[in-house]
């Protein structure tokens, strides 16, 4: 993939600045490497002209960005993401001649853990739990409505690394799982493997729907009224992946019927959630502001790192994407 040209390859590394210490640390005395590291999104296009490659989170990618990545072709080559989801890019912001990679499996940890810490709350009831904490209140009859995830059966919206990472947590606390991807091939965190077009069959009765899948043109809005109607009456939701893969408001109106019990949110449509949106006020409703990745630095970092060493050697970085 990369040329044969001397010297070393010029990466324009942004990121915000928390992320920066971590990618410093695997990039910046890398041998074959000139890496110059910007925090913001508008620093990045006086860097790109001279540029082999760009290192970004895929919300720094704006129309500014995109036309920078234009105008630095055809010495730009590669574009490695800091994130699992490219939803942003497409053929007509991406020259056809850069590579797109994301950051693969080094944000699944993290993203599933966030994803089993929504769900154990929303099933213990610990909302409710700190609600009666920041009164002064000792109530123990929150937790005789609390339950446990045994013998509970969830479908797993994607198929990934994410949602196999969530899967084998799922099974650890005795779920029956069903996956859901697009070519319905087995793996061996799920009970079940299933493929898109039976989505209406393995939602039927579900306890648990995990959304971790990709945004697409066929995810998104596939979390309908109609199929949040088919869960199990009190069935719990957990979106660790898109906000528009869900109709927003069809959640808040399953949330006040009770058809949903509870609802984790890391991500929503829109966002961000605006001030006095009804879905911060919906019943059972727990929101955390898009940071199921949270803690994942020196991961990302490392795998950067890895695809940058793929990059220097001529070989196609790992996790590469087909716009």
């Amino acid at each position: 993939m990369a040329d044969s040209m001397i010297g070393p390859k010029r990466i324009v590394v942004a990121a915000q600045p928390s992320a920066l210490p971590a990618l410093r640390r695997e990039l910046g005395d890398m041998p074959g490497v000139e890496a110059v590291f910007v925090d913001n999104e508008a620093a990045i296009p006086q860097y790109l002209g001279s540029a082999d490659a760009l290192v970004l989170p895929i919300y720094f990618y704006g129309a500014e960005v995109a036309a920078a990545v234009r105008a630095a072709q055809p010495r730009l080559k590669w574009m490695q993401l800091l994130n699992a989801g490219y939803d942003r890019l497409n053929k007509g912001n991406v020259p056809e001649g850069v590579t797109v990679s994301t950051a693969g499996d080094s944000l699944a940890p993290a993203v599933a853990d966030h994803a089993m810490s929504l769900l154990l709350a929303l099933v213990r009831r610990l909302p409710q739990t700190w609600d009666s904490q920041k009164t002064g209140r000792w109530n123990r009859a929150t937790y005789e409505l609390s339950g446990s995830l045994r013998g509970r059966s969830a479908v797993v919206l994607g198929f990934g690394s994410i949602g196999q990472a969530i899967a084998r947590r799922l099974k650890a606390f005795d779920v029956s799982v069903t996956a859901v991807n697009r070519s319905g091939r087995a793996g061996p965190d799920a009970d079940r493997v299933v493929s898109q077009e039976h989505l209406d069959e393995v939602l039927s009765g579900a306890d648990i729907l995990v959304i971790a899948s990709e945004l697409n043109d066929q995810t998104r809005g596939a979390i309908d009224a109609r199929r949040l109607a088919l869960l199990a009456r009190g069935a719990l939701l957990v979106n660790i992946a898109r906000g528009p893969i869900a109709d927003t408001q069809a959640i808040v109106a399953a949330l006040e019927s009770g058809q949903l019990g509870a609802a984790g949110l890391d991500v929503t449509d829109p966002e961000p959630l605006p001030e006095g949106h009804p879905l911060w006020t919906a019943p059972n409703a727990l929101i955390t502001s898009h940071v199921a990745g949270g803690g994942s630095n020196n991961n990302v970092a490392a795998f950067v790192r890895s695809n940058v060493e793929r990059f220097l050697g001529g070989q196609t970085p790992i996790s590469t994407v087909t716009l």
